[in-house]
């Protein structure tokens, strides 16, 4: 889901070598290497994870249709969580 959030192949892969690069031979912590992602993304990944990392429950995705037109939101334990997704109408483009 990450990766696809960033939505840049390229930029994943220079993420991911950078880790090895960075952390090489290193003991890390889930927050070195959240931070880290972040950090190089440019997006602030910290609500994703937490709620992945630290918590049992999965958020859920709350979708409705009003004349047709959807309204999602997420319903996470961790407050702001808020994680982008792609939806696609019937004879619509994705948003």
């Amino acid at each position: 889901m990450i990766r696809a959030i960033i939505g840049n192949d390229e930029k994943w892969r220079s993420i991911l070598r950078g880790l090895n690069k960075t952390f090489y031979h290193q003991t890390v912590t889930a927050g070195d290497i959240t931070s880290y992602i972040s950090r190089e993304s440019g997006i602030d990944f910290s609500k994703v994870f937490q709620q992945y990392l630290h918590l049992r429950t999965l958020p859920v995705l709350e979708v409705r249709f009003v004349d047709e037109k959807p309204f999602c939101r997420w319903v996470s334990e961790v407050d702001g969580f808020d994680m982008p997704v792609r939806v696609r109408v019937k004879g619509e483009n994705t948003k």
